[in-house]
């Protein structure tokens, strides 16, 4: 029905349709001993739909308070970020080099980070280039389990943190974050950590906000105990695989309401 009524709007910027026009939309109408047996079963499934959309937003209550806990209370040695991460910006990727596919190197832009595909791991690039294109950039490879968020512009106020799954280069709008010693500080650690900073509140203010590869080495971290990380992270991480997996299951929910729906009444 959206689309019959697009498809028949008059107008440029402001479109609009009318009832002549929508009155000519068919649709195929279930007999009526059916029609209530129908609705109740579409009812049904909006309120399991529902039931799963207040416990993901419970779940998320959950993990930022616990995230919120854990780091306020400051626990072990405190460091300035700099001092465990290499921190460096990724690298201009002119357009002749885009768009293509099957190369060696995964080449990541802050679009792609929202992938469903890449939701904490990044996985999935719309972009390849070859080691030999590589050198012509004079880029680096940013190594498997670094956390990258973007660095400029209004990008910033997404507040995307992510984690490299491969080794991978990353554009010039992307902050990347290396643990020098992965026993020090894990990737998955540090992701936690960056979820409790607004990069918002971090960055240079201005027309145009930016964050500089000094802003992030100046961050100060603690770093508790080796077996208050672990649990920490087997806690948390639980609780990020239950709202995986409720996220996926409202995605699930929507796909077969929507195909039931177009299953009863398409014509």
């Amino acid at each position: 029905f959206w689309n019959f009524a697009q498809n028949s709007a008059a107008g440029s910027v402001n479109k609009f349709t009318s009832w002549t026009k929508l009155r000519k939309y068919k649709f195929l109408l279930p007999p009526r001993d059916q029609q209530a047996e129908i609705a109740e079963l579409l009812w049904a499934m909006d309120d399991n739909i529902e039931k799963e959309i207040e416990l993901l937003k419970s779940l998320r209550i959950l993990i930022k308070a616990t995230r919120k806990k854990h780091f306020q209370t400051k626990q072990g040695d405190s460091y300035s970020l700099g001092n465990l991460a290499e921190i460096r910006a990724g690298i201009g990727f002119p357009l002749k080099y885009q768009g293509r596919l099957n190369n060696e190197i995964m080449f990541f832009k802050v679009g792609d980070m929202n992938s469903e595909k890449n939701r904490r791991y990044m996985n999935d690039s719309n972009n390849t280039i070859t080691k030999t294109e590589l050198k012509k950039l004079k880029g680096k490879i940013h190594k498997k389990g670094t956390l990258i968020f973007p660095k400029v512009g209004a990008a910033i106020a997404t507040e995307k943190k992510r984690i490299l799954s491969v080794d991978a280069v990353v554009d010039n709008n992307i902050m990347g974050v290396t643990p020098f010693d992965e026993s020090v500080i894990q990737p998955d650690y540090l992701l936690e950590f960056f979820k409790t900073i607004s990069l918002t509140s971090i960055s240079n203010a201005g027309v145009v906000p930016s964050l500089n590869a000094q802003i992030v080495k100046n961050i100060k971290i603690y770093l508790p105990l080796e077996e208050i990380v672990k649990n920490y992270l087997v806690k948390i991480n639980a609780m990020i695989e239950l709202l995986e997996k409720t996220y996926e299951k409202i995605n699930r929910s929507k796909t077969l309401k929507k195909s039931i729906i177009n299953e009863i009444f398409s014509s």
